[in-house]
């Protein structure tokens, strides 16, 4: 397993820290593999694990995961992820295009 994130950000007021990934090429998965918008639920777990390679405030910080996708994606999938505490984020729609 690596241990790099796409994207990292910490707020030291408030003990957070989010962990993100961000998917730009789409490979196929079957509807069985599928989370969302071509993330596997297996990467999803990964970027979980990868908390354990931070090495500040553990035991004492609130963890956020997100998710960047260039695809739409469809609200079915961000409720899916939203339950297991991870955001789902389309970039074109971050960047108002």
């Amino acid at each position: 397993m690596g241990s790099t994130v796409s994207q990292m950000t910490l707020d030291e007021d408030e003990d957070k820290i989010l962990l993100g990934e961000c998917k730009l090429k789409w490979s196929k998965f079957t509807p069985y593999h599928r989370y969302d918008a071509g993330f596997t639920k297996a990467e999803v777990q990964r970027l979980k694990e990868k908390t354990e390679y931070v090495k500040w405030k553990i035991g004492k910080r609130k963890e956020y995961f997100a998710l960047f996708s260039m695809e739409t994606i469809p609200e079915v999938h961000r409720k899916s992820l939203e339950k297991d505490r991870i955001s789902a984020l389309n970039i074109k729609e971050l960047l108002g295009r």
